[in-house]
């Protein structure tokens, strides 16, 4: 390794600065440059003189160091973590990173093996650094150093990493519900439990005997260490928040539900529980069954807004919140649109003439334009999948005209009438008193 040696900032460090100085001019700022990150520990480093690092303070998660003393040991103490290093001593002071045998691993002053590392997410911002403790890089980082004053300003940096066993002998994850084999409708609720091992976030960090929970549909548990992969499509749910109920939308049919714990970086314990569920298979063409307007008649003519009711026979019409259930489910309608075949998702574009009614709802009221309208009904499952069962009616929506005139009774014995439309309006220009009419005018009034 070659690195400057003496006082002041090397060559590439001076290019950085200066860097950075260009872009906070821009912003209008004075400082170092930092991509926006989320970090878990801070430890804050000055420099004493060019003898010695110091730890002025400490915070945040899953480290250690004694402040106040020349160099003092570093630990570190679960991978996952993202920490930042404030070096108070830069640019004459930069940090670096070395193993047991000097190789360097992360660099203010030269190109560690580690700097390119996805996982590590390196990042020098001059004033300080950041980086985050993997795996790899925890068997591997021994100590820090000053570059400029690696004989004087040097420390341990140790990891204190609990192994994880996961193949435990004790401990069990499993389903509360639903039983197994029991026929259920979609969305699936699950409770879940755990015994000898601890459910709690994946932010706690890795540790042994502890993680969080993760649903498999359809697919086979994962090998001990193995991890488990964040892909809710092909059936892998992930409950990193510590949850011990879900929630999962399921086809119809029969499915393989498996249950399996793994660490807060998603490595597969051996805990595992297995259960089999039935989401009824739907038939979307019944011979049984009907849905049919009662108002309005077939070729009536109406004013807008339009009001619908609807009626079924042989079919259970219920909220979507009840799941998919075969013979049941809620009604569209469809204006000058054709019905969906069966099986096909129904849209829920209500400016395009697809008027859900989830709710389980059988009356409706819909703002139409003046004009003839061919007006479908249709019945469709939880997930708005059409069922062969509709009705059609063809109507009418007049144009609405001005009102001739409105008649207002105040019971003061006057009657005001107003509201005219064009042709009252030329008659009267706009309003005509009546007073004293006795009853026939009240009764011509109202």
């Amino acid at each position: 390794m070659t690195s400057k040696q003496g006082h002041g900032a090397t060559r590439r460090t001076t290019i950085k600065a200066i860097a950075g100085g260009l872009a906070l001019s821009a912003a209008g700022g004075v400082g170092s440059v930092s991509a926006a990150s989320h970090v878990d520990a801070t430890i804050r480093m000055n420099n004493v003189g060019s003898t010695a690092y110091e730890v002025s303070s400490v915070s945040g998660t899953n480290v250690s160091a004694e402040t106040g003393i020349n160099n003092p040991e570093i630990t570190l103490t679960a991978t996952g973590t993202r920490y930042r290093i404030e070096n108070n001593g830069y640019p004459n002071h930069p940090l670096e990173f070395q193993d047991e045998s000097g190789t360097i691993l992360l660099s203010q002053d030269d190109s560690g093996s580690f700097e390119n590392d996805d996982a590590v997410n390196w990042m020098d911002n001059g004033d300080s650094v950041e980086f985050t403790l993997t795996s790899d890089l925890s068997t591997q980082i021994a100590t820090y150093r000053c570059t400029v004053h690696s004989g004087a300003m040097v420390g341990d940096i140790t990891t204190d990493i609990p192994m994880v066993d996961y193949t435990p002998q004790t401990g069990s994850v499993s389903f509360t519900t639903p039983d197994d084999g029991a026929t259920v409708t979609s969305p699936v609720s699950f409770e879940m439990t755990a015994e000898n091992f601890t459910v709690e976030a994946a932010s706690n960090g890795v540790r042994d005997g502890a993680g969080h929970l993760h649903i498999l549909v359809d697919q086979p548990a994962l090998e001990p260490g193995e991890v488990i992969p964040n892909n809710e499509p092909n059936g892998y749910y992930h409950y990193g928040d510590g949850s011990t109920s879900a929630e999962i939308d399921l086809e119809p049919g029969s499915h393989t539900i498996r249950l399996q714990a793994g660490d807060a970086k998603h490595r597969a314990y051996d805990l595992t529980d297995t259960i089999t569920t039935d989401i009824p298979m739907v038939d979307y063409t019944p011979q049984t069954g009907s849905v049919s307007f009662t108002t309005p008649d077939d070729g009536a003519t109406v004013t807008s807004p339009v009001s619908f009711e609807m009626t079924a026979e042989n079919f259970t019409v219920e909220a979507a919140s009840n799941g998919v259930r075969d013979g049941a489910g809620h009604l569209h309608i469809l204006v000058d649109q054709p019905a969906l075949e069966p099986g096909e998702v129904i849209p829920n574009n209500e400016p395009n003439g697809y008027y859900h009614y989830g709710d389980g709802s059988t009356s409706a009221e819909i703002d139409l334009e003046p004009g003839s309208h061919t007006i479908r009904l249709q019945a469709g499952d939880a997930k708005h999948r059409a069922y062969d069962l509709t009705d059609t009616i063809e109507i009418t929506v007049e144009t609405p005209t001005d009102p001739v005139a409105r008649f207002d009774d105040d019971g003061d014995g006057e009657i005001s009438i107003t509201e005219l439309g064009d042709a009252g309006r030329a008659f009267a220009e706009g309003e005509i008193s009546i007073t004293e009419l006795g009853e026939v005018g009240t009764a011509f009034a109202s």
